[in-house]
């Protein structure tokens, strides 16, 4: 038979688990990645830029626009999700870098959404 679990569990700091507690938590943002890496914000998009972010599937979305000029359009969504609510960059620095980067870059369709 297993052992019962305890009345009132802690959490890692060692806080009670209370409704308080819960609330508090509930409403606390998550860090982002930028943080739990230690990365300044250069740093940060210097990562993305070369598909380095740790997420395999922007890493290796970020890695095809750089050999190819190119990238599909969910993986496009994907990276710039990644950016802008991953990593808490401007998305301004993403629409610069695709800019340059992809060969099928259109200034009017951009603009226009």
């Amino acid at each position: 038979p297993s052992a019962p679990p305890p009345a009132n569990p802690a959490t890692s700091d060692g806080k009670k688990l209370d409704n308080a507690n819960a609330a508090a938590a509930a409403t606390k943002p998550p860090p982002e990645w930028k943080d739990l890496l230690g990365l300044t914000d250069t740093e940060a998009f210097e990562a993305w830029c070369v598909g380095r972010t740790g997420a395999p599937l922007v890493d290796a979305g970020m890695r095809q626009l750089w050999a190819t000029g190119w990238m599909p359009r969910r993986v496009r969504l994907l990276c710039a999700s990644c950016l802008v609510e991953g990593l808490g960059l401007d998305w301004r620095m993403g629409e610069a870098w695709f800019a340059y980067a992809l060969t099928d870059h259109d200034y009017a369709i951009n603009a226009c959404m």
